[in-house]
């Protein structure tokens, strides 16, 4: 797999230093690159769940809510799902 771009590394730093979610507008100006941008590269990040769309907002101008991105609360479901199996099996015989 290829290592993050630079406006990759710039979204993400900027997202993790707001502590909130941001929209697409407001992402884009904490990390100072492009609109054009950083809708391409947040559309990628979406796609491989280095992001997630977290809420929608109003915003002035605009006659739709707009999605607030904010990074991916990690779990530890693989590991459940591995205890639940041995479990299963102890169970089982």
């Amino acid at each position: 797999m290829r290592p993050a771009g630079e406006i990759n590394q710039a979204l993400l730093k900027a997202l993790s230093e707001a502590g909130r979610g941001l929209t697409l507008r407001e992402l884009a100006a904490a990390a100072k690159v492009g609109l054009d941008a950083a809708t391409q590269t947040i559309k990628n990040m979406n796609r491989r769940g280095r992001v997630c769309v977290a809420d929608t907002r109003r915003v002035p101008g605009r006659n739709r809510p707009v999605a607030v991105y904010a990074l991916p609360v990690q779990q530890e479901a693989a590991n459940d799902a591995v205890m639940g199996l041995a479990a299963a099996m102890r169970v089982w015989g």
